[in-house]
């Protein structure tokens, strides 16, 4: 009984204080466990495209939506997504808006953490927003991560094709707008 205690306590003074992982921590559960994340597709009402910012860091330094990982301490994925959404705009999205769309499993070969291959399962969530909340958006990315000048932008299929994006987006915006 006095393991389990311990092991409670132990458990509950690290949840939530700092969910992230040290530098060399990270790389070593990185090397060898597939990392789970959440990420967020917006798209507006009416219109049959996505919007996608530019990320400056690996992995997926492309074109990509908005995300991140998933913690040990997030209630629920949408919860997750919520949380990450604010990480990355400062937007607040209630998580009731999220919608799942489907698992993907991305594979990588280089992190901004070093040069070595990689997965992340990855949970995908479309969001109905508003051109306000895609101007927000774009006005507060974290800069550290996407590219502020390019903002949130607009892809229809074909220039999702054009900008050669990664197949994953292609795939979900084939599944959310499939007839």
């Amino acid at each position: 009984m006095d393991q389990v205690r311990s092991y409670s306590e132990k458990n509950a003074s690290i949840q939530g204080k700092n969910p992230w992982i040290p530098e060399g921590t990270y790389e070593t559960i990185a090397k060898s466990m597939i990392i789970p994340c959440v990420d967020i597709i917006f798209h507006t009402k009416s219109d049959r495209a996505i919007y996608l910012a530019k990320r400056v860091v690996l992995p997926m330094n492309s074109y990509w939506c908005l995300g991140g990982r998933i913690f040990f301490d997030d209630c629920t994925l949408e919860e997750a997504a919520a949380r990450s959404i604010t990480r990355e705009s400062e937007l607040n999205i209630n998580s009731k808006r999220f919608k799942f769309v489907c698992n993907h499993l991305y594979s990588w070969e280089a992190i901004a953490q070093g040069y070595f291959t990689g997965r992340n399962l990855a949970v995908i969530f479309s969001c109905e927003v508003t051109v306000d909340e895609i101007d927000k958006i774009s006005k507060t990315l974290n800069e550290t991560e996407f590219d502020k000048e390019f903002g949130l932008q607009r892809f229809d299929r074909q220039r999702l094709l054009d900008m050669n994006v990664h197949q994953a987006m292609i795939d979900v915006f084939d599944q959310l707008f499939s007839e």
